[in-house]
């Protein structure tokens, strides 16, 4: 708990794209302001800093996250983002800075609801992928291309933090009903390495290297079940699914190709 501003809108960043509950919480986190930093605090860990708001604040992001996989066992999630243009719901697929969040984001903000930016959530039992509640992290380069998420953070609304060089926002900051509801994949998106050289461009890809990568991306949960078991039963969810590579310089371009191929796929 903190009287900062600063770090009141951080949390308030790291908490808004949560569905409203009245349930008490079962975890406290906190930002203390000082003269050197803030100190960060998160349940049964040491407290870290003083930083910079921005570390801090990254520090009980990830810490945040981390308590909600260990609470939800049978829950797995994946790195990945995820979108649903035009009926079909698409897992993205890349390495961080391969431009996920910046995709995301041009996707959300063009009407398409999503799963996430970084971390798509995976139900074993009924195969299906749904959203997990985070905030877009977005740099300087990404908000350039998006006027919307450019009024939002000046106009200091609910769910943002500006923390040079980068933004968190949340998604609904961009739209209340931004999530996508649970389904199974018709399309998994690969960034291309060399993403930001060249035009835009939507190729299609291999759909067993696409289906075995996004399979890969696996980082917590599902405590449950075996990883290789779970691996099975992501690969089973996914096929049939087409796979695509997206390059090119322009992620708003990008989005905009991405949006026509899948809406004629």
């Amino acid at each position: 708990m903190t009287d900062d501003p600063a770090a009141v809108r951080a949390l308030e960043a790291l908490y808004h794209a949560a569905p409203p509950s009245r349930e008490p919480p079962t975890h406290r986190y906190g930002l203390l302001g000082g003269t050197d930093g803030y100190v960060a605090r998160v349940p049964v860990r040491p407290p870290f800093g003083p930083a910079p708001l921005e570390d801090a604040w990254s520090f009980i992001e990830w810490r945040a996250t981390e308590d909600v996989l260990a609470a939800e066992r049978r829950l797995v999630c994946l790195h990945a983002g995820g979108v649903r243009v035009n009926r079909r719901n698409a897992l993205i697929i890349g390495e961080s800075g391969a431009g996920k969040s910046t995709l995301v984001a041009h996707l959300l903000k063009a009407g398409h609801p999503v799963w996430g930016d970084d971390l798509v959530c995976f139900a074993a039992e009924t195969a299906e992928f749904s959203a997990f509640p985070r905030s877009l992290k977005l740099d300087d380069n990404s908000l350039s291309g998006l006027a919307l998420a450019e009024d939002i953070t000046s106009g200091a609304r609910q769910g943002t933090l500006l923390a040079p060089p980068v933004a968190y926002i949340s998604p609904a900051a961009f739209r209340a009903d931004w999530q996508a509801p649970p389904g199974r994949i018709d399309a998994v998106v690969l960034l291309s390495a060399d993403r930001h050289r060249g035009e835009a461009a939507v190729e299609a890809a291999s759909e067993g290297a696409a289906a075995i990568t996004a399979a890969q991306s696996i980082i917590a949960g599902g405590a449950t079940l075996e990883r290789d078991t779970i691996m099975v039963r992501i690969l089973e969810a996914m096929r049939g699914a087409s796979a695509w590579r997206v390059s090119g310089a322009h992620p708003a371009a990008g989005a905009r190709a991405l949006e026509e191929v899948l809406a004629n796929a």
